[in-house]
């Protein structure tokens, strides 16, 4: 089982700390970067009762300084290869708490070399570390785990954002027994905070070699619900899964081929729903946006369980009542497949957008109504479908404020929990409700997609609503 270490390289501050002090099973200083105190050491050591990584500097000087924790068992000292190499004779030196490090902050071009240079130190922690670039740099690490032969006192990802983040992750699959995370500056590109952990439910420690990986994909994905929610699924039904997310604006043949490789599915979210459509070798519901896919037998198969999901949650916001006509807003994948849902549901459709041409094309395509700013508000429900008013555009409204009427909002946003969409339908007397709902509703549904028996829907919506709503401390 992996540990978790918090990385810290400045001033502690040690009433956060020892509140937080469950969360991780080892504590790095970072001395290259900030002038611990042996009193602060010694101090640490005594009020954490946990192991403690001095990661030091290449400077002899310093040696001599901290050389006094060397016998200590409760201190593992991080030292770099050529500088280790120059000192190694020092006595004091304890080769079964020695990490010795190589860092490359560029590449990983020359990760494997520099493993058979550390190999031979078998008494010790390797810790080989680069920087994503490509799929190769994926792969440099699986060499690197296949070359060791202790891979439990082996450390090795990539630096680096999104894929580089995966593979922190990815490392402990392949033996990896330590994952490094922080709490108020990361220490390194792609490390991630133990906040950050927690509302994700990221748990590193459950990770092993049989783990399977999910995921999200899109922009902006910083304040994504998915992870917890799809984690604590799994939780649930003690489903050896890990589900995180790798933000990402474009998506290339390289890149799928990637996500294909590691992935037995993904989330896929805006502006992606359309663009994942040339990469997937079947489409399962022929809709033109997907945001689902299921990898299978070397084959990705395509999904779009929006649909359902929004129905499902639009029946709750309207409680029996009949729509005739509704007004949706948006051109992209979200839209698509809500103009399906609502066709579905015999509800008369017109479509407003700031891209008339997207607007002309949809109408066309879907044979639905325009909607102007300077035309009739005859419709009784509103849905946004864009990201105006999202946690990245809180100020944005996706329409003028005189065109907000009818009897009900549906805001597909559910970050913030109260867009200013809503505020404002609000006080014009509208009902409203944000897609909270609808995300848990169509993550169920991706769930039964990659392979859960989930025997009741509706039992599963409320554990997981309940659940997410008291770990997050989201208000509707």
């Amino acid at each position: 089982m992996a540990k978790i270490i918090l990385s810290v390289k400045k001033e502690i501050n040690f009433k956060k700390l020892t509140s937080q002090i469950k969360e991780f099973d080892l504590l790095e200083l970072r001395i290259d970067q900030y002038p611990f105190s042996n009193e602060e050491i010694i101090n640490l050591i005594k009020n954490l009762n946990k192991k403690i990584i001095l990661k030091l500097p290449s400077d002899e000087n310093l040696i001599n300084k901290y050389e006094i924790h060397f016998s200590d068992e409760k201190i593992l000292i991080d030292l770099d290869l050529p500088f280790f190499e120059k000192i190694r004779c020092l006595k004091k030196l304890p080769l079964k708490r020695l990490i010795i490090s190589h860092h490359n902050f560029y590449s990983s071009h020359d990760l494997l070399k520099k493993t058979y240079e550390i190999k031979k130190y078998k008494d010790s922690f390797l810790k080989i570390i680069g920087t994503y670039n490509s799929e190769k740099d994926l792969e440099a690490i699986e060499n690197i785990y296949q070359l060791v032969k202790n891979k439990k006192r082996t450390i090795s990802f990539l630096m680096g954002d999104n894929i580089g983040t995966f593979t922190r992750f990815y490392s402990i699959k392949l033996g990896n027994p330590f994952f490094y995370t922080h709490f108020e500056d990361a220490t390194a590109p792609g490390q991630i905070s133990l906040d950050e952990i927690k509302k994700n439910r990221y748990d590193p420690r459950k990770i092993n070699s049989k783990t399977d990986f999910y995921s999200l994909i899109g922009s902006p994905i910083k304040h994504s619900l998915s992870p917890p929610i799809h984690n604590f699924i799994f939780e649930l039904l003690s489903k050896n899964r890990f589900y995180t997310k790798i933000e990402m604006e474009d998506l290339h043949k390289e890149t799928f081929s990637l996500i294909k490789k590691y992935f037995k599915g993904i989330s896929i979210t805006s502006p992606l729903k359309t663009k994942c459509l040339k990469f997937i070798d079947k489409n399962k519901n022929a809709f033109e946006s997907i945001n689902t896919i299921k990898f299978f037998n070397g084959l990705s198969y395509g999904y779009n369980t929006d649909i359902l999901g929004f129905k499902k949650a639009l029946l709750k916001l309207l409680k029996g009542e009949k729509i005739k006509e509704a007004l949706v807003i948006g051109t992209g994948g979200s839209a698509k497949a809500i103009i399906r849902a609502l066709k579905e549901l015999n509800i008369k459709i017109k479509i407003y957008g700031r891209n008339r041409e997207k607007v002309k094309w949809l109408s066309e395509e879907y044979n639905v109504g325009i909607a102007t700013k300077n035309g009739k508000y005859d419709y009784q429900l509103i849905i946004n479908c864009t990201t105006a008013g999202s946690t990245s555009q809180m100020d944005e409204i996706p329409l003028p404020e005189e065109m907000i009427s009818g009897k009900y909002l549906f805001d597909l946003i559910y970050s913030p929990p109260k867009t200013k969409l809503m505020r404002i339908s609000e006080r014009k007397s509208l009902k409203t409700t944000n897609g909270l709902n609808m995300l848990i509703y169509q993550a169920i549904e991706q769930e039964k997609i990659w392979g859960l028996n989930i025997e009741n829907d509706e039992e599963m919506f409320q554990n997981v609503k309940k659940t997410i709503l008291n770990h997050l401390n989201y208000l509707e």
